[in-house]
């Protein structure tokens, strides 16, 4: 009985299906197949349902690698407790720090919350700042002893801030200090080029502030900035006495760059300019210092010998002065020459043109003045394969190339180019 049960249910098996039953199974199919593509699909399109796979220290891990400093401080770190957290630790390692805390409470979290000790550029531009939060910042000095580059300007930094900030002994590494765009004067000046602690600087901004140096109580040889090779001090108040103590400190002696554009400098502060410890310029920015020729004739007969860029635009000087400039062995290393928006002529023009000293000139310009096509072509048989030539217009129609190249000497003019 029992090998005839197994036998009615072998031949059972081995019945072929019915078209119900095929039917029935190759819906199922399609159903698990279905099944099995929508949920591929979700697990693609959800990557969420990805991370939460992966543990939270290496999702975060990717993601603050490819944020800013400024983006952990500002936003990362108000996120959670574990993003804080996780930003406490990863910023260890930051090296570039761009801050944007306009209020002291601000300010105390992100500095007292994070490891700072290898953070070399800070960037406080931009904050509002006075001396207060100088004197606040300066209570985590000891986060920042790693520091090369501090960045301040356009803040609302006097000579009181500067003071303090030129006390403060964890910033003696430091080697870029940009102070632009302050109200620092004469006493913040001295502040800083005397500080023990700002002696390794190379580079110093401090343009667009009230400098003039003219009751200043210091001695030249007491300026301790003998690094500095960089120094801008466009459009401030300095004038002949002021440029009298510039060009007599020794420590200037290896400034290659100098800034000092949008400045009252007549003959006989260019006299001193000309003559004093200056002889490793090789940028001179001189843009609207109302020098005229009698200026120029000064700088000419100097003895700063290796300038590759000069900047004389918007002097008001004239084809005497140009003259006396291009008949000096002293250009013979220009690159780049501006003399746009003065009251040149022809016989300026030809000067140029017959100067055997430019040979390498590659940048000139001479907008804004009075050269006609005469002058013009003289110039552009002489300097064929200049990289810049820009000349005046010469028809009340501009061209589209003039065009472009006035808006970019405004531009230039503008940031000082």
């Amino acid at each position: 009985m029992a090998s005839s049960s197994n036998s009615l249910l072998l031949n059972r098996k081995q019945e072929p299906p019915t078209k119900n039953q095929e039917s029935l199974n190759f819906h199922e199919e399609i159903l698990s197949v279905q099944h099995q593509i929508q949920k591929e699909q979700h697990a693609s399109s959800s990557p969420m349902m990805m991370i939460e796979e992966i543990p939270s220290e290496i999702w975060l891990d990717h993601i603050f690698t490819f944020l800013e400093g400024k983006i952990l401080l500002n936003t990362c770190m108000f996120v959670s407790k574990q993003w804080k957290e996780y930003v406490k630790k990863t910023t260890c390692s930051l090296l570039n720090l761009s801050i944007r805390a306009d209020t002291s409470t601000k300010r105390d979290l992100i500095f007292s919350n994070l490891y700072l000790e290898h953070v070399e550029s800070l960037d406080l531009s931009f904050n509002g700042l006075s001396k207060r939060g100088i004197v606040h910042w300066a209570k985590f000095g000891h986060k920042f002893t790693e520091l090369t580059g501090l960045n301040l300007k356009f803040n609302m930094l006097r000579d009181s801030a500067i003071i303090v900030l030129a006390q403060l002994e964890c910033l003696k590494k430091l080697k870029h200090l940009n102070l632009a765009s302050n109200k620092i004067d004469t006493e913040g000046f001295e502040a800083i080029v005397k500080s023990p602690y700002f002696s390794n600087i190379t580079t110093l901004q401090l343009q667009e502030n009230q400098i003039g140096l003219e009751d200043l109580s210091i001695q030249p040889s007491q300026v301790t900035l003998s690094q500095l090779t960089y120094l801008d001090l466009n459009q401030n108040c300095i004038t002949t006495h002021g440029m009298q103590f510039l060009s007599t400190c020794p420590a200037f002696q290896n400034l290659t760059y100098l800034n000092l554009s949008k400045n009252s400098l007549n003959e006989h502060a260019l006299k001193y300019l000309a003559n004093g410890v200056f002889t490793k310029l090789e940028t001179l920015d001189l843009n609207g210092c109302s020098i005229l020729d009698s200026g120029i004739i000064q700088l000419a007969s100097g003895n700063i010998h290796h300038l590759t860029c000069l900047n004389l635009a918007r002097n008001g000087i004239g084809d005497s002065a140009v003259s006396a400039l291009v008949s000096s062995t002293r250009v013979s290393h220009l690159q780049k020459l501006i003399l746009s928006h003065n009251r040149i002529t022809n016989v300026g023009s030809s000067s140029i043109a017959s100067c055997p000293h430019l040979k390498k000139l590659k940048h000139l310009s001479l907008i804004r003045n009075s050269i006609d096509e005469k002058g013009q072509k003289a110039l552009l048989d002489r300097f064929p394969d200049m990289i810049h030539l820009q000349l005046p217009q010469l028809s009340s129609k501009q061209s589209e190339f003039e065009t472009f190249f006035n808006a970019m000497d405004k531009i230039s003019n503008r940031y000082n180019y």
